[in-house]
């Protein structure tokens, strides 16, 4: 308070000493007092900074006002309107470019980015902190460059761009090293919420930690609003109390409407609820974000973790609702993403344009004094640069669309890969159905048959002298022994029971006994899995290639391998036949190795084919196992 009062006086000592001293010197004065009245009294600030402002108009001081200007618009940058600023803003940035104060128009540059932003117009923030940074990086002002490395992960953050946002939230922390104790605990306490949102749970412990020892030292409190709670349970810290402080904080968050935490606590409080099989009040917390999702990104999270916890809870019916909401909402921010590239290489485009038109606009006053020949110079330079310029932004404009396209192909070769994943999912549950009804029915049915047939020929002793009989009776049991054998292929109770390793000796008892090959088989250190999904798959590419051994290749030896080791499981076999083209192969059309491929890329595995007409085939697999 004191300080306040003395910062007034000053000023008004110095208002009424305008005739003893010279105007600049008193306009700086007035800079002076009104800086130190900031944070104590900002609308005398303010006032202050007007003062200053008519007295540099009136002195033609252009630093002064600009200076004034800047000081004044600081102070009130997250709430002004950006269409009201913006000619203002331009009009003292251009002043102080290529002037001794050029730093005052890298900071301007700053100011119009982050009044952009909080006006919605992200692509126009972003690129005036870029030019703000780019100034800063080049006269080494590291500090300002923190601070405008923190406005555009704000700007990442907004535009769902979370990667984007981690490493604009490092530069911050990498250029705020070497600032003084307080300002870094302010640059790193502003970064905490932003790193909490963007989901970079590692930087965001790394800078709570950091902060919290600044606070420490200057015995300040320690930072604690509940977030960092969320940050313990993502990293696996032990806290008897965790949930008791989650829900506390959530009460807190909701209070303060900082929607961010309150979506990631109810998420955390969610995961504490399924881990001890709650899945209904977890799924009350997950309900709760649905008043809170404010962007595509969020509302495709949140269907997710409702999709995942009503599948948990086995209501199949809302898990398919809500996975196709998911999916949708996929859609959507793909062709959200696409359509906000343009539009920011459209606004990049008009951006440059209209700075270079007002540069254009303020070279030709400033010519106009100039000689006719001058002047024909500025045009045909003027010619030149803008051919240029427009030559190089239709190279970026290509590139970024190159960048673009290439995108769209990867998330359309993803989504192949989720149709694969459904459809192979699909066959080894069709498989399963149809192993069990033949078992179940059919066989079951055939029997039942035999035993009525069995019945009859115990009392009627003629029938046992019929041949017909006889044949009769060996149908039957043929048809008994096909429904095992098909109910087998479809789904062998081998690998249920005994794991892969009986299952892929059965596979080699069947080609030695069935088909007459010499097999030579060695299988090691194979355990049984817990995904059984990829025991399932492995037999089904050994039964496959086996397969096309017996049908195609016309071999007389045959060998198969079958390794696993700390973190990869290793599937080897050759034969000795005629072998084959890949390439022929895969243009007929061949359902046999196009399914093998499939199951191996489901399974996140390499696949390799040596072969060649007439001197056999040898194929390794290797599968993650981990």
């Amino acid at each position: 308070m004191t300080k306040t009062l003395f910062s007034i006086v000053l000023y008004w000592i110095i208002s009424l000493s305008t005739n003893l001293v010279g105007q600049v010197t008193t306009i700086d004065s007035l800079i002076a007092a009104g800086k130190e009245l900031r944070s104590t009294n900002p609308k005398e600030a303010i006032a202050i900074f007007d003062k200053a402002q008519v007295l540099s108009v009136q002195e033609d001081y252009g630093f002064g006002e600009g200076y004034a200007y800047f000081l004044k618009i600081k102070l009130n940058m997250y709430s002004t309107v950006y269409d009201e600023q913006v000619h203002e803003l331009e009009r003292y940035t251009q002043k102080a470019r290529g002037t001794e104060h050029e730093k005052l128009s890298a900071e301007l540059d700053h100011i119009r980015g982050t009044i952009a932003a909080n006006n919605g117009l992200l692509d126009t923030g972003m690129v005036y902190l870029n030019r703000s940074i780019k100034w800063f990086l080049d006269k080494n002002q590291k500090e300002l460059t923190g601070l405008s490395y923190l406005e555009l992960a704000k700007i990442h953050l907004k535009r769902n761009d979370k990667e984007s946002a981690k490493l604009a939230l490092q530069s911050v922390y990498d250029y705020s090293k070497d600032s003084k104790p307080m300002r870094k605990y302010i640059t790193l306490y502003n970064t905490l919420e932003i790193a909490l949102a963007a989901k970079d749970y590692e930087g965001y412990n790394k800078y709570l930690s950091e902060c919290s020892d600044i606070a420490k030292s200057f015995k300040m409190f320690e930072v604690d609003d509940g977030g960092h709670d969320i940050t313990k349970l993502i990293l696996g810290i032990k806290d008897d109390k965790l949930e008791e402080k989650l829900q506390k904080a959530l009460v807190f968050q909701k209070e303060q409407n900082r929607t961010s935490l309150v979506i990631a606590t109810n998420d955390a409080l969610a995961s504490i609820q399924s881990e001890k099989g709650n899945y209904e009040v977890a799924y009350q917390y997950l309900q709760d974000n649905k008043n809170y999702v404010s962007n595509i990104s969020q509302r495709a999270f949140y269907y997710k973790n409702i999709y995942e916890n009503r599948k948990r809870a086995q209501d199949n019916e809302a898990a398919l609702q809500f996975l196709e909401q998911y999916r949708l909402t996929q859609d959507s921010m793909l062709l959200e993403k696409s359509q906000a590239n343009v539009d920011r290489l459209q606004v990049e485009l008009q951006t440059v344009e209209k700075d270079y038109a007002l540069r254009i606009k303020t070279r030709q006053r400033n010519y106009l004094l100039g000689t006719l020949a001058l002047l024909s110079l500025v045009g045909i330079f003027f010619l030149w640069s803008l051919k240029r310029r427009n030559e190089l932004n239709k190279k970026i404009y290509k590139q970024q669309k190159s960048i673009d396209t290439q995108r769209i192909a990867q998330l359309e070769k993803d989504k192949k890969i989720e149709r694969t994943e459904a459809l192979l999912e699909g066959q080894e549950k069709e498989r399963a159905r149809i192993a069990q009804d033949l078992h179940d029915g059919l066989g079951g049915l055939l029997t039942t048959v035999k035993a009525h047939y069995n019945n009859i020929q115990s009392k009627v002793k003629d029938l046992q002298e019929n041949k017909v009989s006889n044949r009769v009776e060996t149908m039957i049991d043929e048809a008994c022994t096909e429904v095992r054998r098909i109910s087998h292929d479809l789904m062998p109770n081998i690998l249920s029971l005994d794991g892969l390793t009986s299952a892929v000796e059965s596979i080699a008892i069947e080609l030695r006994t069935a088909h007459k090959l010499h097999v030579d088989l060695d299988i090691r250190d194979v355990k049984k899995f817990d995904n059984k999904t990829l025991e399932i798959f492995v037999y089904r590419i050994t039964q496959e290639l086996c397969n096309n051994i017996t049908k195609y290749a016309r071999a007389q030896n045959v060998t198969i391998q079958l390794y696993q080791y700390d973190k990869e499981l290793v599937l080897l076999i050759e034969d000795d036949g005629v072998g084959f083209s890949l390439e022929e192969q895969m243009n007929k059309g061949g359902l046999g190795l196009k399914s093998t491929i499939s199951r191996v890329e489901y399974l996140n595995g390499k696949i390799d084919f040596d072969s060649a007409l007439g001197k056999g085939t040898s194929i390794t697999i290797n599968i993650p196992t981990k």
